[in-house]
């Protein structure tokens, strides 16, 4: 699974990073993660499965979370 997050400014993209890097420690879960300035972009393998694993897709709603806040 790819996503790409895209914020206003680099302080919204650092803001998501930070609170990123809190949820995986948190959930001691690091997908790939690559940035610019005002976009973030994520790779989370699903474990070689056609269908992620139950655990990667309640990381990826919390992160999705953290972006919606970001965005609001």
């Amino acid at each position: 699974m790819r996503q790409r997050f895209d914020f206003g400014s680099y302080g919204e993209t650092r803001q998501f990073l930070d609170q990123l890097a809190d949820l995986s420690k948190r959930e001691d879960y690091y997908p790939d993660v690559s940035f610019g300035k005002t976009y973030v972009n994520i790779s989370i393998d699903g474990t070689g499965q056609t269908i992620l694993h139950e655990r990667d897709s309640s990381f990826i709603l919390d992160m999705q979370k953290l972006a919606g806040q970001m965005r609001n």
